[in-house]
């Protein structure tokens, strides 16, 4: 994964501090901004249900005030030396806009604000969920807190996944999180957490009196793979955190006490039924990590060698 161009989903309105560093940062390494507002008022909309007229006049003083902030920010920009332009569109559809701006732009990321999230949105696959799902263009979901000046980057793999590709997918992830640790010039993080088999669910009595002889295999069966994973993608140099326990604990742990900067995770294609019965690795760390999270899709784009 190369990062040349980042589209940056943002609200000209609410524009933190940490997260033009951010874009600052990403530009200094020579990544093209690419600004992207999609506006929608649907109170704004409902006031003028009986008046057309009226109400594409207020769209339209609506959109050249939020066009206004978003030029003058492009201009904040753009005299630090940033490569950026800036467009805005009217559209209720927000994730399906935002991907097809990135599909236009050729960007290699998404970036946008991270927000709070909830258990419908999640289910019927709304708000980030929605963006989530929809883009095969990595998206990155920015936090309030500001990065380190060497950014702690954690790719976050499972090579026992279960899913079309685990093996790919993990390529993919670790893929992405050496590009943002040569972008940023970053330390890189790898994570793995597993589960041993719980006693209560061994039914066979050999097995049980041999539960730490099983547990230390199942160690071994994960601690082979995650070190398969690293030689293939000559990481050997990254910080190698294997943990045993639910990734919804031991991730925000080891994020927590090794001050992770960017959490780099892939998102695998769930139905609304899956989603309700299993749900997904970043639907339970999403809202327990303040560290800003990198999700690489499952399916990505063939890159393109210009």
């Amino acid at each position: 994964m190369q990062i040349r161009k980042v589209l940056v989903h943002l609200d000209p309105e609410d524009i933190s501090d940490s997260f033009t560093a951010k874009l600052l940062l990403l530009a200094s390494a020579g990544v093209e901004i690419a600004l992207f507002a999609c506006c929608y008022s649907r109170p704004l909309r409902n006031s003028y249900l009986l008046d057309k007229d009226a109400e594409q006049a207020a769209i339209a003083s609506y959109m050249k005030k939020r066009e206004n902030d978003l030029a003058k920010f492009a201009k904040q920009l753009g005299e630090t030396g940033a490569s950026v332009s800036y467009d805005l569109c009217w559209d209720s559809e927000l994730a399906d806009r935002v991907v097809k701006q990135a599909e236009h732009h050729a960007a290699d990321l998404i970036l946008a604000p991270k927000s709070n999230h909830y258990l419908g949105e999640y289910l019927l696959n709304q708000g980030d969920w929605r963006l989530i799902s929809n883009t095969s263009v990595p998206l990155m979901l920015v936090g309030a807190e500001s990065w380190s000046a060497h950014p702690r980057v954690a790719a976050a793999v499972e090579p026992f996944l279960e899913c079309n590709s685990p093996a790919q997918l993990d390529h993919l992830i670790l893929g992405a999180a050496k590009s943002m640790v040569d972008l940023l010039i970053g330390e890189l993080h790898v994570i793995h957490s597993f589960n041993a088999i719980p006693q209560s669910a061994i039914f066979d009595e050999h097995l049980t009196t041999d539960y730490d002889g099983l547990r230390l295999k199942v160690r071994e069966q994960h601690t082979e793979a995650l070190q398969q994973l690293v030689d293939e993608e000559r990481v050997n140099s990254a910080v190698i955190h294997l943990e045993e326990g639910d990734v919804h604990t031991k991730l925000p742990e080891v994020v927590a006490n090794e001050h992770i900067d960017v959490v780099v995770m892939g998102a695998v294609d769930h139905d609304f039924f899956d989603r309700l019965l299993t749900g997904s690795s970043i639907e339970r760390v999403i809202d327990q990590i303040t560290a800003d999270l990198l999700i690489v899709p499952e399916s990505q784009p063939q890159e393109s060698d210009n």
